[in-house]
């Protein structure tokens, strides 16, 4: 009897067949798929109000298994952890310095119009720079995170022609 190890997971029904594919480049068999649907209903109280709520989730849950004895296993393993290691950064966003500079440019005038004219030019202007800078920091950063994304994919059809030839 061959021996096998075993991994489920779930995902949302339009992912399922690209799922499915993907694991196959790992050799791992699809052995179940299972279509999720839960409901949950509750009462909830708001305000003065009693409020029936009621939360769904639905997703495929996937079963796999991969032969033990699969010739290169452990190369296998390895790529497959690479793979699904590669992780993105969350972006950073431009919200908060644009609203940072705007609350910031009162507040720095203000206090620099108490040194007069050209402390109040100095806020300003230190307020605006200020906001410019982070603004262009998190440009610079989120074009890192695109290379970063580029480089990835990359990478990842690396792992899976790697993986094929295997």
């Amino acid at each position: 009897m061959a021996r096998t190890e075993s991994k489920s997971i779930q995902v949302h029904p339009s992912d399922e067949q690209n799922q499915i594919n993907l694991m196959q480049r790992f050799h791992w068999n699809l052995q179940n798929s299972q279509e999720i649907n839960v409901k949950d209903s509750h009462l909830e109280t708001r305000g003065n109000d009693l409020v029936s709520v009621t939360e769904s989730q639905h997703y495929v849950k996937l079963l796999f298994t991969r032969d033990l004895d699969t010739p290169n296993l452990d190369k296998l393993k390895a790529l497959e952890n690479e793979y699904f290691s590669m992780q993105l950064p969350k972006k950073p966003g431009f919200v908060a310095p644009v609203v940072v500079t705007i609350l910031a440019l009162p507040i720095l005038s203000g206090l620099g119009a108490a040194m007069g004219a050209v402390g109040a030019v100095l806020g300003f202007i230190l307020a605006i720079v200020g906001g410019v800078f982070w603004i262009k920091k998190n440009v610079d950063t989120r074009n890192g995170i695109q290379a970063m994304a580029a480089r990835h994919a990359k990478r990842r059809n690396e792992i899976l022609e790697a993986c094929d030839k295997l």
